[in-house]
């Protein structure tokens, strides 16, 4: 069944544990992480950006995740990842998909508000949960200069406005990490995080860059009320990764199917990890 992600980011917070957000682009990634999620019984987000989308089928996905997710019975929220604008987000609501994030961080503090708002407006109106984002969460090259650079990381007051003015149902906020693999170990700033949770009145915080953040600071980041973490990176390496050396360690293998099944259950070991992590395992 789908469902909007607040639903899900609500039973979170009064359990006081994190849902991944699972990125996938096609069928061989969709289904380890839905099968992960129902061996541990757990909640699970499933998330695409929009050249995901484009590459497993905008008229296609929605339909193939609610099919997989009913006949495995679990409780599912799909959810755009880093949309581009208010277009985009409008078009990923009339799909049913039943989240959507509106990726303002680019942008001057009002206008990102501006149009995360009118999404809020839109998305409310028919049940759906929106994310937004404020502070600038860089790729893992610029990770090293994270700790230095003050004004990309989310401004607690700011957040406080930003949430009470748009309405949003979660908020991605930049407190030290990064998209990809890191170059070096993050360090989450857990002050500014404290004080951000505090000042929105514990509105669910999601952090962006899961892959390659140590496991005692997840735990520390959920415990001070992330909710949701995104996984792309890990997902994606292990499945090529895996692929590519069975196909090299067994030249004359053809079968595709066999490979990639072998390359799936490398990524259900992966996403299993995950959601033992957050604490988000028999949940559901």
């Amino acid at each position: 069944m789908l469902v909007p992600m607040h639903e899900l980011l609500k039973d979170a917070e009064k359990g006081k544990y994190a849902i991944p957000a699972c990125n996938f682009c096609n069928l061989e990634t969709m289904y380890p992480i839905l099968e992960a999620a129902k061996e541990l019984h757990a909640p699970i987000i499933l998330q695409a950006a929009a050249s995901e989308i484009y590459y497993f089928g905008e008229d296609l996905m929605t339909g193939c995740v609610k099919a997989v997710a009913d006949r495995m019975g679990l409780t599912v929220a799909l959810h755009l990842d880093h949309g581009r604008d208010y277009e985009e987000a409008i078009k990923c609501l009339r799909r049913g998909f039943t989240s959507v994030m509106f990726d303002g961080s680019e942008l001057p503090y009002e206008k990102n508000l501006a149009i995360t708002r009118n999404i809020v407006q839109a998305a409310h109106a028919v049940g759906i949960s929106v994310e937004g984002e404020l502070g600038k969460i860089m790729g893992a090259e610029d990770a090293a200069f994270l700790e230095s650079e003050e004004d990309e990381l989310t401004d607690p007051e700011g957040a406080a406005v930003f949430a009470r003015e748009t309405g949003v149902d979660a908020l991605a906020i930049a407190i030290g990490t990064a998209h990809g693999f890191y170059k070096k170990e993050p360090k989450l700033d857990f002050d500014r995080l404290q004080k951000v949770r505090e000042l929105t009145h514990h509105l669910p915080i999601v952090l962006h860059g899961g892959t390659g953040i140590p496991e005692e600071s997840v735990k520390k980041a959920v415990a001070l009320g992330i909710r949701k973490i995104n996984f792309s990176t890990i997902i994606r390496a292990d499945f090529i990764e895996t692929f590519r050396s069975f196909s090299t360690e067994n030249p004359e293998e053809y079968g595709l199917m066999t490979i990639s099944q072998i390359a799936m259950r490398k990524v259900k070991e992966a996403i299993v990890h995950c959601i033992e992590l957050l604490g988000c395992n028999g949940k559901t």
